[in-house]
């Protein structure tokens, strides 16, 4: 198995639908949650030193993690994750 991570900046909700599904499941709803809030725009991991991240098993999606900068702290808002 080679697992591939990719820093993406559009999600693909059909391809993302088996882990929203897996995870709902398991009672976490983080990763819907992730979803919806990109889908209204709420938050799109645009902002600088924000990233999001997809892992891939050949084409199939296993893994996303979106990484925001903590408002709190000043000094991390400036490093530049893009």
């Amino acid at each position: 198995m080679a697992i591939k991570i990719e820093k993406i900046k559009e999600l693909s909700i059909i391809k993302l639908k088996p882990i929203i599904e897996d995870s709902r499941n398991q009672g976490f709803l983080f990763v819907q949650r992730l979803v919806d809030n990109w889908i209204d725009q709420k938050n799109c991991f645009d902002q600088k030193g924000e990233v999001l991240l997809i892992a891939k098993d050949a084409d199939r999606f296993i893994g996303l993690c979106g990484l925001n900068i903590d408002p709190f702290v000043k000094h991390l808002g400036e490093q530049d994750l893009s």
